[in-house]
């Protein structure tokens, strides 16, 4: 049999930490089949310190044998260039310094153009940091994947424009049930790979990870999501993280209440939330969500991709959240979370109902959860 051979990937990391929880497990599953040699470079200091501050980040890294680097490129999700694009002269000088940055930048990027096989970024397009990878493919014609920032179930979600070179990469799409929306951004050449949290290789790497901050404790873990113009509004934030830290006290007594801060929430309205309610024994994390799933009782969230993360590992876990007044605006069918079967509650007593058939052994795994976990095609690198 003729030896495979190696594929050299590389990934720009330009939007969120988020991008991590989708490469790292679909390259797990993608080196139990295929010889390949990945290299991360990181186009935002932020998101690349919050790589390195991670145990469980490097740990799979190291795993991976994966090369990891930081270039600054222009980028608008870099801190430092946000303050300056929201003032006039700010404004003008960045867009110099962004010049300036790809004359520099682009001859030290050549190296790594030419000599991998394939390019990757995620779906959303930060075109001043990934513009690099479509000149290179202008020329050298490598193929350019592209994947979400985020595990998330996309359906009904409203577009309002289709992206930037589109029409010259690909698309790995988690599910069918993501086709259309990728369709309508301009993603025409798709290839479906399943939701990476759920392969089998995955769980077993979260598996063997020891060290989490919480390890052994018993305790209730809540996804909170910041406020936002569509997706959730002040008022009823405060409602949410007060009901369910509520009734988890009824039926759980003093067990500890863990909140994970979406990562773009401030954690000073938690703060503030819990110290005025004088909400004991419960504390905020930002470990990997995947890891505060996992040896949690159960899972609350307030609506977003994040419940897969229990969903992958068998541990029950909730929706609980009310829309915002212009949820429908941006979701026109409501929470596709719900539309696919796992468990929602918008009241008191359906997250007592569901806490109850928890702890009395009722639950019932969400039967979108087979389907999720037989989806797996990793070989899109010999396409």
């Amino acid at each position: 049999m003729v030896a495979q051979k190696k594929k050299k990937v590389l990934i720009l990391i330009t939007h969120s930490l988020g991008e991590i929880d989708i490469i790292l497990p679909l390259f797990v599953g993608v080196k139990a089949k295929h010889n390949v040699k990945i290299e991360l470079i990181f186009a935002v200091k932020k998101i690349y310190r919050q790589f390195k501050s991670s145990n469980f980040y490097r740990f799979c890294a190291s795993e991976l044998d994966m090369k990891v680097t930081y270039c600054r490129l222009p980028n608008k999700f870099d801190l430092g260039f946000r303050k300056l694009m929201f003032h006039p002269i700010g404004n003008k000088l960045l867009k110099v310094y962004f010049i300036l940055l790809e004359i520099i930048k682009f001859p030290l990027l050549i190296p790594k153009l030419v000599t991998a096989d394939v390019y990757m970024h995620e779906y959303s397009n930060q075109l001043k940091s990934t513009r690099f990878l479509y000149y290179a493919n202008k020329f050298l014609s490598k193929n350019i994947f592209v994947y979400h920032h985020g595990h998330c179930i996309d359906m009904d979600k409203v577009v309002t424009k289709k992206k930037v070179y589109s029409d010259r990469s690909v698309a790995l799409v988690f599910n069918k049930h993501s086709s259309r929306y990728f369709n309508e951004l301009g993603y025409t050449n798709q290839y479906i790979i399943g939701y990476p949290k759920f392969y089998e290789e995955w769980k077993k790497i979260v598996s063997a990870f020891s060290g989490t901050e919480f390890e052994g404790e018993k305790y209730v873990m809540i996804f909170s999501r910041h406020v936002h113009e569509y997706y959730m509004d002040e008022d009823k934030y405060k409602w949410l993280l007060l009901t369910a830290c509520r009734v988890i006290r009824e039926k759980l007594n003093d067990i500890k209440i863990i909140i994970k801060p979406h990562p773009r929430e401030d954690t000073t309205l938690i703060n503030r939330i819990l110290s005025e309610a004088c909400i004991s024994n419960a504390t905020i994390t930002h470990e990997n969500s995947i890891l505060c799933s996992r040896d949690a009782l159960f899972v609350i969230t307030f609506w977003g991709g994040v419940i897969l993360d229990a969903l992958a590992l068998n541990i029950p876990a909730v929706e609980f959240y009310v829309e915002a007044n212009r949820f429908r605006d941006a979701e026109p069918e409501g929470s596709v979370y719900k539309k696919l079967g796992i468990h929602t509650a918008d009241n008191e007593q359906d997250l007592g109902n569901f806490i109850d058939s928890v702890l009395n052994g009722r639950y019932i795994k969400p039967i979108i959860v087979e389907e999720l976990n037989s989806i797996k095609d990793i070989s899109f690198l010999y396409l």
